[in-house]
């Protein structure tokens, strides 16, 4: 756990450990989590304190993995993902895997990172001010990861909480049904056009304090990379999602579990060929994908 202030400490995550995420810890008059998913060993310097008040900035499981361990808390998220802490149906279905992964892997899926369903309480929206104290923060919606992602500026302290905005190598992840391509380059933006002093991601081993604005232009340029390789495949004839996806423009390799990763592989891109689509660059035609006349790789520019 390190401290950041007088009342805010961060449970901190060394390096990437699925399902677990940093955290912050605000000690004050209300006593507040932001996202839940620590892991036990920086849950456990919290441990005796009560938990008046958990903020989650979006509705993943390793970001609310603990909710359930407070249910004298107050649990707040943005109304868009209610539905995926309140039941599983509710979590799979966002996921597109209500359709697409076989019950063995639903069921392995939910249970081996520890999803219990807790439902929210209140709502999160763009601009909102919680105060628990001599602490206050502003909501700032931050969509395209999932529409409901949310990170959070702390005016006083000179930092934001930019959840899965996260300047992981990988690159931006958009892998739901609400995710949104375009949402996600408009939501790195904001945060290049706000300069921030310091931003602490999700995932992130430290608090990021140089290089800001060049790891958020370099992170979002990944998509436009993506793009550029998915662009190249249907103009080689691959027209599916499914058959683009086999390609693997996005992940290069898959990871284990080799069924859950390609379906992600193939909802990113799926995410953007509907970006393409809405840019008039690609046209559908049942569950086909064709270049529009004129669209080659040498020509885009899509930045």
């Amino acid at each position: 756990m390190k401290r950041l202030s007088k009342h805010i400490s961060l449970l901190e995550l060394p390096q990437f450990q699925y399902p677990f995420c940093n955290c912050l810890w605000i000690e004050d008059e209300i006593n507040c989590l932001v996202d839940s998913s620590p892991t036990d060993e920086e849950l456990a310097k919290i441990k005796g304190k009560p938990v008046h008040l958990i903020v989650n900035s979006h509705g993943h499981i390793d970001h609310n993995r603990s909710n359930y361990r407070f249910p004298q808390a107050q649990v707040l998220l943005h109304e868009t993902n209610h539905c995926l802490v309140a039941s599983e149906e509710g979590y799979l279905r966002e996921f597109g895997f209500d359709r697409y992964l076989s019950k063995a892997g639903q069921t392995m899926y939910l249970r081996k990172p520890g999803y219990r369903p807790r439902p929210a309480d209140g709502f999160l929206e763009d601009g909102q001010i919680i105060n628990v104290g001599e602490t206050r923060f502003e909501v700032l919606h931050l969509p395209g990861h999932i529409y409901g992602h949310c990170g959070f500026i702390f005016h006083d302290e000179g930092f934001i909480y930019t959840g899965d905005i996260d300047l992981n190598r990988f690159g931006p992840w958009y892998g739901n049904i609400s995710s949104d391509v375009d949402d996600f380059i408009r939501s790195i933006n904001k945060l290049i056009e706000i300069q921030p002093d310091m931003m602490i991601t999700s995932h992130g081993p430290r608090p990021v304090t140089s290089g800001i604005k060049s790891g958020l232009t370099r992170y979002r340029d990944i998509i436009y990379q993506r793009e550029e390789e998915i662009v190249k495949l249907l103009y080689r004839g691959k027209h599916t999602v499914w058959e683009i996806g086999a390609e693997l423009p996005i992940y290069k390799r898959l990871l284990e579990p080799r069924e859950v990763f390609y379906l992600y592989e193939c909802a990113m891109d799926w995410k953007h060929l509907q970006r393409l689509e809405r840019q008039g660059r690609v046209e559908r035609k049942g569950d086909k994908y064709y270049l529009n006349h004129g669209i080659r790789p040498s020509n885009l520019n899509l930045g």
